[in-house]
């Protein structure tokens, strides 16, 4: 793929970073080359490459930056851990039972699913219906069997990982007075107005925290209207 982006328009500069779980690409541009143009090519390249890349992998963003474009809000998110469902998998018992990880991972994707199955007509209306096959209990994921073995043994989810309720595995951290926190951040695009994106975003928190846990807290760690504010005051000062 940098080959091919290389190939297509003169660069300044390209870097790549890989990082855990997601790889960044920065393409540098010559003073004179079309922005758009360069996006609309970038998207092309990135779209064709899906093939050579692992199956539900998530498509390419491509994003345009600049020294304009600045954080103009900072909102810092703080409370209890993100959870999640670790399957923990024991290799050995694995290896005994002629099975691999991904085994496991695709009775899981299989027999873990919620689907449209159809419509139903009642009275009036029509409604859609769906079908939900997700454990709701450890102990029904546990359960879920994975092959049966030709002496008749049936090998289950539960005989060769050990499943906990848990979080997310820190990559990071973000400190708000001395407190863990997540830290959000909010740009702009293009010619939109920093005053109007900080107050419409500072109006919809009001609602967004009567949706969220009650131990979810949302606090301001930086805010460029400010400074914009500040610095409209002083032209009208001046004049």
């Amino acid at each position: 793929m940098n080959d091919e982006i290389r190939r297509l328009f003169p660069l300044t500069g390209f870097e790549s970073e890989s990082l855990y779980g997601i790889a960044v690409a920065k393409i540098f541009l010559q003073p004179n080359a079309s922005v758009p143009t360069a996006i609309a090519q970038v998207t092309s390249v990135s779209q064709a490459v899906l093939k050579q890349l692992p199956t539900d992998i998530t498509p390419p963003l491509v994003l345009s930056y600049s020294a304009t474009n600045v954080p103009v809000l900072s909102v810092g998110l703080s409370g209890g851990k993100q959870r999640t469902v670790e399957v923990d998998l024991d290799y050995k018992v694995l290896q005994g039972y002629g099975l691999t990880p991904f085994d496991v991972v695709n009775t899981i994707n299989a027999q873990n699913l919620t689907l449209p199955s159809g419509t139903q007509k009642i009275g009036l209306f029509e409604y859609q219906v769906g079908v939900n096959a997700s454990p709701n209990t450890i102990e029904k994921l546990n359960a879920i069997p994975i092959k049966t073995l030709p002496n008749g043994t049936t090998v289950y989810i539960r005989d060769v990982t050990h499943i906990r309720n848990g979080s997310t595995p820190q990559t990071n951290v973000v400190r708000f007075n001395g407190k863990r926190a997540v830290m959000l951040v909010v740009q702009k695009s293009g010619n939109a107005s920093t005053l109007d994106i900080v107050h419409g975003i500072k109006d919809k928190i009001p609602s967004l925290k009567q949706t969220l846990p009650p131990p979810l807290n949302i606090t301001t760690l930086s805010d460029q209207s400010i400074f914009v504010t500040g610095a409209i005051e002083g032209l009208v000062r001046e004049k």
